[in-house]
Formats: C-alpha cells, sequence, structure tokens
C-alpha cells in the first residue's frame, strides 16, 4: 500500500524539520559524554575543543587578558608580587603550517612584542599524540626579571598555545608542575 504524500506548504514544512533535527543534537558526536568528565580538569566549550588539568588551588578564570583560559597561583602572603599563572590560547591557522613553522612565527612575534626578550632552550615533545614544540624565554616588567615555558601543538587548522610564566628565581620551583600542566592537554 502506497502511503499519501504529506500535503504540507514548502514554508511550513522547515517546522516539521527543525524539531526533528533539534532532537538528535544530543547524538551528534559530541565527545565524551559529560559523565565521563574528570574531576579537576578544565574542560573548554564543545568548540574549544581542549581540556587539561591545573594545579590544584589556582584560580581559573576564562577569556582572561585575550586567553582562553589561565590559572593564577595563590598569592603567599603579602610580599608575594607575582602570580604565577598558566595560559592557553588558539587560533586558526592555514591546514599547512607545520609545528615549527608556527614556533619560528611565534618567536618573532615575541621578539615584537616583548622588548629584550631573550629565548632560551628549545626542544621537541609530545602532547596528547602529537608533536609538539617547546622553548623557555625570559623577560623584564619593569625592575623584575620573569621566566616562562611556552608549548605549541598542532591539530587540524588550530595552533594550542600554553604559556607558563614565573618570577627568574622561582622557575625552577616551578618548571615540573608547568610541564605536568602541558602534558595533561588532551584533544576533546
Amino acid at each position: 500500500m502506497k502511503s499519501a504524500p504529506l500535503n504540507v506548504p514548502p514554508k511550513h514544512a522547515l517546522l516539521l524539520v527543525i524539531p526533528a533535527l533539534l532532537a538528535l543534537l544530543p547524538l551528534a558526536g559530541c565527545g565524551r559524554p559529560a559523565s565521563a568528565k574528570e574531576p579537576g580538569r578544565f574542560y573548554g566549550s564543545y568548540w574549544d575543543g581542549f581540556s587539561l588539568k591545573f594545579p590544584e588551588g589556582w584560580e581559573i578564570k576564562e577569556k582572561f587578558e585575550g586567553t582562553r583560559v589561565a590559572a593564577l597561583a595563590p598569592r603567599k602572603g603579602e610580599k608575594d608580587w607575582y602570580q604565577e599563572n598558566i595560559c592557553v590560547l588558539y587560533e586558526r591557522i592555514p591546514s599547512k603550517v607545520s609545528t615549527d613553522e608556527y614556533m619560528n612565527l611565534s618567536v618573532q612575534y615575541m621578539y615584537q612584542m616583548m622588548p629584550g626578550v631573550k629565548i632560551g632552550k628549545q626542544g621537541e615533545t609530545e602532547i596528547d599524540g602529537r608533536e609538539a614544540r617547546w622553548l623557555t624565554f625570559s623577560h623584564s616588567i619593569g625592575p623584575y626579571k620573569l621566566k616562562g615555558v611556552g608549548y605549541v601543538v598542532i591539530k587540524g587548522n588550530r595552533a594550542y598555545v600554553i604559556v607558563c610564566n614565573t618570577t627568574s628565581k622561582a622557575y625552577s620551583k616551578y618548571k615540573d608542575e608547568f610541564d605536568e600542566v602541558a602534558q595533561s592537554f588532551r584533544f576533546e
């Protein structure tokens, strides 16, 4: 038996389709289900495509001063003039840009934006199974000497940058913690 076609005016046909599409959205491959989220991890939005684990007790600030997310260390007293921080940002890039090319462009940008910056050690690592690059850098803000490490990892047409900063004197104390955060980065 052949069914009769629906006799719906074309502009109203869309009203029948929209509720059906909305009902399917939860099934549209949204990554891990909410119940699988690991406690203590920061999860960006679906569109951010990443998660990572910041040190316990650090203050998390989303969309902080041009970053997607930043974590600020707790102050240790009145004389603690600088809060160590870890920031994540990302940008869309042409799909043919390599990790090395992106890191070289980042170094050029650092020289332009941070007068007096000194690039230290550089190396290769893996972050969430992808090739990544890191570098250390030092610079001054007024009389204060700062040191940091930056990591770059690319997935598709996005370059993710993790930047960790502290004072030059405290760098060795935080270096392992910075590396742990970078290694906790996952694509979601």
